[in-house]
């Protein structure tokens, strides 16, 4: 929630951001930034300018419109990415090893990484009769795996010919 005196919005370094705000104390931040893009964030005693960058600059983030979609509990999801993420090649001469396979088939869901070496493959039974076959990047596995939760609450993936929008708690 915030109060906002004047509708705007800019880029910031996600990373340098979150370490500034982390570092804060529990007072209100104040965040403001002039036309030159310098964004000034203060609160209690502390104050910090970093420049941003346009909003308009910012590549627009990927929508799935004409894309097939599916749901699995999110425990289940996290426990396959866990046992399959392992496998993942870190740099490979061939990119489809940089990710895990997600493979969906009369009603059962199969993900298989492989990095030349090791070969990690797990299945597990979703509820949809869809047809799919699509690599995941695992450094995007990775950052998603930070996000779920231990719960059965649902995770929705939309997977189009491009992009693959999953959906964690809205």
């Amino acid at each position: 929630e915030a109060d906002v005196r004047e509708p705007g919005e800019i880029v910031l370094s996600a990373r340098l951001f979150f370490e500034i705000v982390r570092k804060l104390s529990d007072e209100k931040i104040f965040i403001s930034n002039d036309e030159s893009l310098k964004t000034t964030i203060k609160s209690g005693h502390a104050e910090f300018t970093i420049m941003g960058i346009s909003a308009t600059e910012y590549p627009e983030i990927p929508s799935v419109s004409d894309g097939v979609g599916f749901t699995v509990a999110q425990n289940t999801l996290k426990s396959m990415i866990r046992q399959t993420l392992f496998a993942v090649a870190q740099n490979d001469t061939r990119p489809v090893h940089t990710g895990t396979q997600f493979e969906l088939e009369q009603g059962i869901l199969r993900m298989v990484s492989v990095d030349g070496s090791r070969l990690a493959m797990r299945s597990e039974k979703v509820n949809s009769q869809e047809t799919l076959k699509f690599v995941v990047p695992g450094k995007t596995l990775g950052e998603v795996l930070k996000l779920m939760t231990d719960e059965e609450t649902p995770l929705s993936l939309v997977v189009g010919k491009r992009h693959v929008v999953m959906e964690i708690d809205g």
